[in-house]
């Protein structure tokens, strides 16, 4: 039976995929942070990620709702509907602006 291919979802995906066909993760010891790594390089820059939950009417009202700014209190409100939407945790107190938009821009993607 032939074995599944794993899809990428995410360049820490092409990293790690990169990393073992040039047997670079053989260079480095087990506790490499690689896993932790992945998941933050699939967080900044993914693509098709699932959707874990269907996004709820109330949290749409609340992405929509979003207009320029972003406040900490909707960064913590958008982490929370991220999370529920794609299993996925990011951190609030982020203030990098073009992440946050990057999130915004997945949340409405699941809108539609």
């Amino acid at each position: 039976m032939a074995r599944r291919k794993q899809k990428e979802t995410g360049l820490g995906d092409v990293v790690e995929k990169v990393a073992k066909a040039t047997k670079l993760d053989k260079l480095v010891g087990d506790d490499c942070g690689c896993d932790e790594r992945k998941k933050k390089l699939n967080s900044l820059l993914s693509w098709g990620k699932p959707i874990i939950n269907c996004i709820e009417p109330e949290q749409a009202d609340y992405v929509n709702s979003i207009k320029n700014r972003i406040t900490l209190n909707d960064r913590i409100k958008l982490a929370e509907i991220y999370q529920h939407v794609y299993g996925i945790k990011i951190d609030s107190s982020s203030t990098c602006g073009d992440c946050w938009a990057q999130h915004l821009k997945s949340l409405k993607r699941a809108i539609e």
